[in-house]
């Protein structure tokens, strides 16, 4: 897989399919941090203990929050349903946009780097 021209981070929590060198080498296969050293791109780990720094746990508070906005157009008070919650979930998904991914990210590089020039392809068109 090669990256979008441009790209020379990408921030990572340290998950262990994230690190699992050894587990891929033993394999046969190529470390994560070989493949990215061979994509002349730099993982920028997430420290333990920081959430919002993660691009992913602000899509997961985006998404909470867009939920209790639904939850009185979809049950009544009840509980979701399965459907229902099936269907705001994919209405939730339509929703979310390359700009606002991008803005998960641009916060997430901000917290990180503060006083540090936000990468191009992270700019806010």
């Amino acid at each position: 897989m090669k990256y979008p021209e441009g790209i020379t981070h990408d921030l990572v929590d340290k998950a262990s399919f994230h690190i699992a060198n050894r587990a891929n080498t033993r394999r046969g296969g190529v470390g994560v941090l070989e493949c990215y050293e061979n994509q002349e791109v730099t993982p920028d780990f997430v420290p333990r203990g920081y959430p919002e720094y993660n691009p992913v746990e602000q899509l997961f508070g985006w998404l909470k929050a867009y939920m209790k906005k639904k939850v009185n157009e979809y049950h009544d008070g009840s509980g979701w349903s399965r459907e229902q919650m099936r269907e705001v979930l994919l209405e939730a998904k339509s929703k979310v946009t390359y700009e606002l991914v991008k803005g998960w990210y641009r916060n997430s590089f901000e917290h990180m780097h503060p006083g540090k020039m936000i990468p191009l392809y992270l700019r806010a068109q």
